[in-house]
C-alpha cells in the first residue's frame, strides 16, 4: 500500500539526494519557464519589474535558506 511505504525523509541518501536535485532542477526550469513568459509579455513599467525581481530574490533567498536549515538541523 502507499500509506506502507517509507516517507521521503526517512529513506537512505542514495535515495534521497538524487530525488531533491531532481525537485531542485524541476522547480527551477519552472521558474525559468515563468520568467521567461513573463519576460515576453508586453511591457511593464520600471517599478512593476523592479517590484518582480525583488520579489524573485526574496522567493530564492527563502528557498536557500530553507534548505540550509533543513540540512543543518538533519545533522
Amino acid at each position: 500500500m502507499l500509506l506502507d511505504k517509507q516517507p521521503w525523509w526517512d529513506a537512505p541518501n542514495y535515495v534521497r539526494i538524487p530525488t531533491g536535485i531532481l525537485v531542485a532542477l524541476v522547480l527551477a526550469l519552472r521558474f525559468y519557464g515563468v520568467y521567461r513568459g513573463v519576460k515576453n509579455a508586453p511591457r511593464r513599467s520600471p517599478k512593476v519589474r523592479r517590484i518582480e525581481r525583488i520579489v524573485a530574490i526574496t522567493l530564492w533567498s527563502s528557498i536557500a535558506v530553507g534548505v540550509a536549515i533543513i540540512f543543518l538541523a538533519k545533522h
